[in-house]
């Protein structure tokens, strides 16, 4: 399942959720912290509304703002 479809499937995600989600034995927490930001641009990612710097991740939308994504 493609990050995509997971976070349609689940809603919109923390990147700690989505940490959780990729993490195994073999593969280590940069490196998923890496995956996520090659994310491509159909997931949206809004930034700094949380304290300890989480990303929340969303399925961009044609009604949002463009203002409040970071692409």
């Amino acid at each position: 399942m493609t990050t995509e479809d997971y976070i349609k499937q689940k809603g919109p995600l923390l990147s700690s959720q989505l940490i959780t989600y990729y993490e195994d034995e073999n593969t280590s927490k940069d490196a998923i912290r890496k995956r996520l930001e090659r994310l491509p641009e159909s997931i949206g990612r809004i930034r700094g509304f949380f304290k300890d710097n989480q990303t929340f991740f969303i399925i961009k939308s044609s009604n949002l703002q463009k203002s409040i994504l970071v692409y």
